[in-house]
């Protein structure tokens, strides 16, 4: 509850959910080049990780996956109130749906942003939680951040399920 107030204090934040399984034609590859600029590559070179995905795998979601994409953004309105002024995306996170599932998600802020504190986390599950309930979602599986991210989830009421994916 203390994160969510800190989050709500925060002067002309406004974070929106875009679900390109109801919508699909939100997630364009405009959208999806900022996310890959703003969240993806940043976050990757924060922490000394190679470019494992390009912008142009980023395109190539939203032109062939949209539906399956749900996407949480975090904007900073200049004149400090949601709707007034220009906005600015200071964070956010991308995930996969398909059913009553929402899956996994990369997390990111911009490198020129200062860091908002609990912004991760409404991003990535208080957000996804609440679209979760409001959508018949089932399922949220929040994804293996790793390192002492597990903990986190853990205490937080997820725990690790076994997971197919097709890397490498």
């Amino acid at each position: 509850a203390k994160q969510r107030q800190a989050i709500r204090s925060v002067s002309g934040l406004s974070i929106e959910v875009i679900d390109g399984s109801v919508d699909s034609s939100k997630v364009t590859t405009e959208l999806m080049s900022q996310v890959y600029h703003n969240f993806y590559r940043p976050t990757q070179m924060r922490h000394g990780n190679a470019l494992d995905l390009t912008e142009r795998f980023f395109l190539h979601l939203a032109e062939n996956f949209a539906h399956r994409l749900l996407l949480v953004l975090a904007h900073q309105h200049s004149a400090g109130s949601p709707g007034e002024g220009s906005a600015r995306l200071v964070g956010g996170s991308l995930c996969f749906v398909k059913g009553s599932k929402i899956c996994g998600r990369y997390w990111g802020y911009p490198l020129d942003e200062p860091k908002i504190p609990f912004l991760h986390f409404e991003c990535c599950y208080h957000m996804l939680i609440q679209h979760a309930i409001d959508r018949g979602y089932t399922q949220v599986e929040p994804g293996n951040g790793g390192g002492a991210i597990y903990k986190v989830q853990r205490d937080r009421g997820f725990e690790p399920v076994l997971t197919p994916s097709h890397h490498l």
